[in-house]
């Protein structure tokens, strides 16, 4: 009878599982060795700190990298550790910038940049639906633009999703669309409104609509 060989990919979560049943024995012997090598005197103190780092080593090495994910060991939540290099001069500014943007950590406001940088990346190789605000601030008094842009969206509607009018001053207006659709047609639709004469200000914010990141 031959069986067929089980891949690795099959085998994955029990070579996982065994390889963290490894690493959490070796924390016991690895605590009584630091404690030893803290100690004061002779070949004690020595040998403790051999056994120290043989363990040591055996803890970080232990686990295959074929079993692990890249760049570090992945727990029950999904979350991986990952080292980062970076420059005193660059992490400080990084740092005073979560301050002030009001994150606990780190970690938060780099995840915050990784999505970002992956949003940006799928709008300009969009192959999909994408969804966006665009913003506009215009006088209403010039060139009958009210109007014009009313006629513009008209001809878009079905990829227009709502739209909110807010009256600023005397003359001047506030107008939001949400957009959802073809990517290049509401690009071309933000592109048409912003530079229609009389616009102030126009801005179009493209973002995820939510499926294709975490």
């Amino acid at each position: 009878i031959s069986l067929p060989m089980p891949s690795l990919q099959s085998l994955r979560p029990l070579l996982y599982a065994s390889a963290i049943r490894v690493q959490k024995f070796l924390w016991l012997p690895l605590a009584v060795c630091r404690t030893c090598r803290g100690k004061r005197g002779g070949s004690g103190t020595f040998f403790g700190s051999l056994v120290y780092r043989f363990l040591l080593h055996l803890h970080w090495r232990r686990i295959p990298r074929r079993i692990l994910p890249m760049h570090g060991v992945c727990g029950m939540s999904g979350l991986v550790r990952f080292g980062v290099s970076v420059d005193n001069d660059l992490l400080k500014p990084f740092d005073d910038l979560c301050a002030k943007k009001g994150y606990t950590n780190r970690s938060e406001a780099i995840r915050d940049l990784i999505r970002t940088a992956l949003v940006k990346d799928s709008w300009e190789n969009a192959l999909d639906y994408k969804t966006g605000t665009l913003t506009l601030v215009y006088d209403h008094h010039k060139n009958d633009l009210s109007k014009k842009i009313t006629n513009i969206q008209h001809d878009d509607f079905d990829i227009i999703v709502t739209s909110m009018h807010v009256h600023l001053d005397h003359d001047n207006c506030l107008e939001v669309l949400v957009l959802k659709g073809d990517p290049n047609r509401v690009r071309a639709l933000s592109n048409k409104l912003i530079a229609c004469t009389g616009v102030k200000h126009g801005v179009f914010c493209g973002t995820s609509c939510g499926t294709d990141i975490v």
